[in-house]
């Protein structure tokens, strides 16, 4: 992938050099880098762009989305205290939930998952989006990586409902 290639996932998603950044867990200059060819990705670096290029490609999204509704608990990073709320959708890589607390885009969360009649699975987030103003919040998170045992019983259980 070449700095052509990188630059035109980038605005395909439209996303800014520090977006893409931030997804791919290096600096802002580095992407500037690799867009004016300064650079190449590494090989981890490369196998992300690709899987966001393919993901892109598969209406933005590279797991199945499932529309369900889970108990949550959540938390900001460093803080005690839990919040309720209930999931609208989850995936592999995320999940979205309602809320009316203040949480802004790139905050990191603990998310605690409670299916009917299980004890809840807790996953570190980041969050992606938000959308709304005052008042009601939706909320987009993508687990990270390495953070989602556990998350197979509850997506495999959603996928066999869902072929019934």
């Amino acid at each position: 992938m070449g700095p052509d290639d990188i630059k035109r996932l980038r605005t395909n998603l439209s996303w800014t050099q520090e977006r893409l950044a931030r997804e791919l867990g290096v600096s802002f200059s580095t992407v500037n880098r690799w867009e004016r060819g300064k650079s190449r990705p590494s090989p981890l670096a490369l196998g992300t762009l690709t899987k966001l290029g393919a993901a892109h490609r598969n209406e933005g999204r590279s797991d199945r989305r499932y529309a369900s509704v889970f108990q949550l608990e959540f938390r900001r990073a460093g803080e005690k205290r839990f919040f309720i709320s209930r999931s609208e959708n989850i995936s592999g890589g995320g999940l979205m939930f309602s809320t009316d607390k203040d949480i802004g885009s790139g905050e990191s969360l603990t998310i605690g998952i409670r299916p009917e009649g299980a004890s809840a699975l807790f996953f570190d987030a980041n969050v992606a989006w938000v959308s709304g103003g005052s008042g009601r919040r939706r909320v987009g998170v993508r687990f990270l990586p390495g953070e989602i045992n556990g998350l197979a019983g509850i997506l495999g259980s959603l996928s066999r409902a869902s072929h019934q």
